[in-house]
């Protein structure tokens, strides 16, 4: 039950984040079995296909991708995660590009790793 209402406060945040710069949630789009959560389109029409990672932590240390989401990634230049923070409490957001992502992961058997630092989170906003 946590789970799920962290996930919602997760999804929440994101939501307000993309409307923020201008993006619309895609209905429709995304969900279980898909490699990412949401989609998100920017008035030019390309698409954000986003994997959201949410947690009560202030600064998570490290996130994994399932593998069903590393191989979306792998396939999509457009692919985004978005860590949420204090969800609960304070949510603020940080989206990761693909680009970076790469940048930060270890491959460890079947899963994804990424590490995160607390300056990879001095841009993060609140929501």
């Amino acid at each position: 039950m946590a789970n799920e209402i962290i996930e919602r406060l997760g999804f929440e945040a994101v939501t307000k984040y993309e409307l923020r710069y201008g993006r619309a949630i895609v209905p429709g789009m995304g969900g279980r079995g898909e490699g990412y959560d949401l989609a998100s389109r920017e008035a030019d029409g390309r698409f954000r296909l986003i994997e959201v990672k949410a947690t009560n932590k202030k600064r998570p240390t490290f996130r994994w991708l399932e593998p069903k989401e590393y191989a979306r990634m792998e396939k999509e230049e457009n692919y985004w995660v978005y860590v949420v923070t204090s969800v609960e409490t304070d949510p603020h957001v940080r989206p990761f590009s693909k680009d970076e992502l790469e940048k930060k992961g270890y491959k460890e058997k079947v899963k994804r790793l990424y590490s995160f630092r607390v300056r990879d989170f001095k841009n993060a906003e609140r929501v």
